[in-house]
């Protein structure tokens, strides 16, 4: 979604004029030929995610059936440590975007009235699940019409809720990289900046590798309070 602005301010007493080539941008991941997590599990296949997995399994996940199952060094381990380094990767990368690029262009662009919106979707393959939800954390999150959903301990276990719970733990990620930045703080303080995690279900991308469906899509954008 792109959009040329031309924004005029002052800096350092020196009048300036910036052209501001975006209103919206999105990190959508389906063209990454990865699973951003283990099958049936819905915390993202970080490097640190997997190792607290292979612990987790053996002890307060060890119901939980639905979560792929596989051996320390493995063939299949050894997949998803290669899959972990990437997905650690393009966390950075959007840490970096959201702080370098695009903070810059909200402080400058944004009225008044308006704020930032990060929008995190979550999404599942459309391989049924089947099980409950055996964390004692309770989570929150919408679906792609806006309606607000719960999820809680014992809680049943579809596609639906799978992806939201990914959205969820994934936006906690996030929060934890930019909130390095004093910036970011502030304007989370100042309800400049809304982070919402979204379930979107069972993913609709055209890859036919089921894994690659595992994945989530970042959204920032400008948004006026008054609307």
């Amino acid at each position: 979604k792109e959009r040329t602005q031309q924004i005029a301010f002052n800096r350092d007493g020196i009048d300036t004029t910036v052209t501001i080539m975006f209103q919206a941008t999105t990190f959508d991941f389906s063209n990454y030929n990865i699973p951003f997590f283990v099958t049936g599990y819905y915390r993202p296949n970080t490097t640190a995610g997997l190792a607290s997995l292979m612990k987790e399994v053996k002890g307060n996940l060890r119901t939980a059936t639905y979560i792929e199952r596989f051996r320390s060094k493995s063939a299949r381990h050894k997949d998803y440590i290669r899959y972990a380094a990437t997905v650690d990767s393009i966390f950075r990368r959007v840490q970096r975007t959201c702080l370098d690029t695009v903070m810059l262009w909200f402080s400058i662009a944004a009225k008044p009235d308006e704020y930032l919106e990060i929008a995190l979707t979550g999404y599942a393959d459309p391989n049924p699940i089947t099980g409950n939800y055996i964390e004692r954390e309770r989570i929150s999150y919408s679906d792609t019409t806006g309606a607000q959903h719960t999820l809680r301990y014992g809680d049943a276990f579809n596609n639906e809720s799978l992806s939201g719970a990914r959205a969820h733990y994934s936006v906690s990620i996030l929060r934890r990289l930019l909130e390095r930045s004093p910036q970011f703080r502030a304007l989370v303080k100042q309800g400049r900046i809304i982070i919402k995690p979204v379930a979107g279900g069972a993913s609709n991308t055209s890859a036919t590798d089921r894994a690659a469906q595992r994945r989530i899509r970042i959204e920032f954008t400008k948004r006026s309070k008054s609307t």
